[in-house]
This record gives C-alpha cells, sequence and structure tokens, in this order.
C-alpha cells in the first residue's frame, strides 16, 4: 500500500483507528480537502436550539459481525466521548440533546454553532460490542498485528465495493507497515 503525504498519513490513521476501536466516522475529509460521506449522509437541520445536524445512516451499514449499524450505536458513542469528565472531546461539550428519530437516523442539537460539525464521530463505537475491538463497520477488520505492521483484510460486511476518497476497488488484505522517521 502506498500512501501519498498527509492524506494518506489521515487514511492510515481513520482505517487503524477503524479495525482497532470501532466503526468507520460519518464522513471523511478527501485529500482535496472536501467531506465524502462514509456510513451516513449528514444535513444541518432548523431546531429550537441553536444548531442542529440530522445524521442517516446508511440502511446496508453493518457492522462486521452482521449486526446492523444504528442510532443507538451513535448515541452510545455520543456519552463515551461526552463523559470525559476532565475534558470531553472538542464540539461533544456543545451537544444538549440527542435524539434517536428511529435506527437508521438520529439528530443532534448543539447550544451553538459548531463550524467543525463535520468532525464529531471520528471512530464509532458498536452499543453491543463496546470492548470487542474486532467489531467494525470499516472496510477492513485487522488479521495480525506486530511492532512494526498490521495486516487488514476485506470487512465483508462493508457496505461500499470501492474506497469513498479515491473510487478504487478496496483490495481483500493490505499489509500496512510502520517505518521509524529516524
Amino acid at each position: 500500500m502506498t500512501l501519498r503525504r498527509g492524506a494518506g498519513l489521515v487514511s492510515l490513521v481513520l482505517l487503524v483507528a477503524a479495525c482497532t476501536t470501532g466503526g468507520e466516522p460519518p464522513a471523511t475529509v478527501s485529500p482535496t480537502s472536501t467531506t465524502v460521506p462514509s456510513a451516513t449522509t449528514i444535513t444541518e437541520a432548523s431546531c429550537p436550539d441553536a444548531f442542529c445536524i440530522v445524521y442517516r445512516i446508511r440502511p446496508e451499514a453493518d457492522w462486521s459481525n452482521g449486526r446492523p449499524v444504528t442510532a443507538e450505536d451513535f448515541a452510545f458513542t455520543y456519552q463515551a466521548y461526552a463523559s470525559k469528565q476532565d475534558q470531553p472531546l472538542w464540539g461533544y461539550d456543545l451537544v444538549t440533546e440527542v435524539t434517536i428519530i428511529d435506527e437508521k437516523t438520529f439528530r443532534l442539537a448543539l447550544s451553538e454553532v459548531f463550524p467543525a460539525w463535520r468532525t464529531l464521530f471520528p471512530v464509532v463505537l458498536p452499543a453491543h460490542a463496546p470492548s470487542d475491538p474486532r467489531v467494525t463497520s470499516g472496510p477492513f477488520v485487522m488479521a495480525d498485528a506486530a511492532p512494526d505492521a498490521v495486516v487488514v483484510r476485506r470487512n465483508s460486511a462493508y457496505w461500499a465495493e470501492k474506497d469513498p476518497l479515491s473510487g478504487e476497488p478496496l483490495g481483500d488484505v493490505e499489509t500496512l507497515r510502520f517505518v521509524d522517521p529516524g
């Protein structure tokens, strides 16, 4: 796997995070700095609070164990991010309400406009298996890990055939090697 500077490193971080800590982010920033929808479509919505966002999860989005990705997973993830007593993650301290509309739709209400709202939920945790690092909703699952490399294989439950960023077909197995920059 060849990584481009900048965007490749961001993709690597997101890939390793998705393979080791949960699911695919709702949106990803492409090399041209545009937002590419991933597991959800996201829209701004009017609401009595200062700012609302509606997330619609793809109907075909499933976890690697076959269970569907649901609004409950996002609500669970919000609680995990916001419950950091010493310092909640950036933006989550502005959330005033999480409303589950249906299994695949939820709304966040924020107390003020948050320009970086597309960066919320960089990793989504499965509410049904929060401590199982093997469960992911991203394109790959971890197959093997060593101090100098991570081997990932294609997640058979992943909804897309092509990489949302590049449009290229997803590989079946990838080896990501860590290089000492020194």
